[in-house]
C-alpha cells in the first residue's frame, strides 16, 4: 500500500523502543530558556553605592503580544533551524548503551542546527544595559571554546546543547513610542546545536570463535 514501509518492521535489527517526549528544536528552545532564567544580572551601582542584581521573571516561547508583561521578560523563538543527515545512516552512540533503559542504545540519525530569536523586555534602560553587558560573557564562560555546552531537558534524554551567541545584542524596537509606554527591547540570536537522535534496542554482536586443529606434524 503506498505510504507503507517496504522494509519488514520484524525485519528491523535494531527495533524503535521509545520515542522522546519532546523534539530537538523545542529541546533546544528549553535549554536555552532555562540557562537564561539561571542568570544573574547586575545594574551598577547608582548615587546610593549600591549594586542592583536582578533575575528574569520568566521566559516565553511565543513572541509576547500583551502589552502588560512582567518586565523583564524574555522569549525565545526559532527564526531559522536547519537538519542534516548523519552521514546518511544511523550511528550508534555507544556511551549510551543501557543509560535509558537496559538493553537500549540512541541512535543519532541527524544533526540539528538552530538559529534561535531572544528578545528581553525591559522597561528601564539600566535594566536593557545590565542584559546587553553580561550577555557575551554568560554564552562564553571558557577560554578553549566558543559558546557553551548546556544539558538538555530530560524529555530529550538529557543530551547537551551547545549554544553560541551570534554577534552583539541589539536595542530593537526602540521606537519613541515604545520608550514613552515604558518599554525596552533587546534582541539576540543565539546558535544552537543538538544531535537527533532515537532510542533503539541493542543487540550486542558476538564474537566469532575460530577453532584450529594443531597437529603434531611428527605423528
Amino acid at each position: 500500500m503506498t505510504g507503507e514501509v517496504i522494509k519488514n518492521a520484524d525485519s528491523f535489527a535494531y527495533p524503535l523502543m521509545r520515542a522522546p517526549r519532546t523534539d530537538a528544536q523545542n529541546a533546544a528552545k528549553q535549554t536555552v530558556a532555562e540557562f537564561l532564567k539561571r542568570a544573574t544580572f547586575t545594574i551598577s551601582a547608582g548615587d546610593d553605592g549600591k549594586e542592583n542584581r536582578f533575575n528574569l521573571n520568566g521566559v516565553l516561547f511565543k513572541f509576547p503580544r500583551n502589552a502588560e508583561l512582567n518586565y523583564p521578560i524574555a522569549s525565545v523563538t526559532v527564526p531559522t533551524s536547519d537538519q542534516q543527515a548523519h552521514n546518511f545512516t544511523p550511528t550508534p552512540l555507544e556511551h549510551t548503551i543501557d543509560c535509558y533503559a537496559p538493553g537500549t542504545v540512541l541512535w543519532k540519525t541527524a544533526e540539528l542546527v538552530a538559529d534561535l530569536q531572544v528578545d528581553f523586555f525591559v522597561n528601564d534602560e539600566p535594566t536593557q544595559e545590565a542584559i546587553a553587558a553580561l550577555l557575551p560573557a554568560l554564552f562564553n564562560p571558557h577560554e578553549d571554546m566558543s559558546g557553551v555546552m548546556l544539558r538538555g531537558p530530560e524529555a530529550y534524554w538529557c543530551l547537551p546543547v551547545r549554544a553560541t551567541l551570534m554577534g552583539d545584542p541589539e536595542r530593537f524596537g526602540d521606537t519613541e513610542e515604545a520608550v514613552y509606554a515604558g518599554e525596552r527591547r533587546l534582541l539576540v540570536k543565539v546558535r544552537t546545536e543538538l544531535d537527533v537522535v532515537h532510542l533503539r534496542e541493542v543487540r550486542r554482536l558476538r564474537k566469532p570463535v575460530l577453532l584450529t586443529d594443531v597437529r603434531d606434524g611428527s605423528s
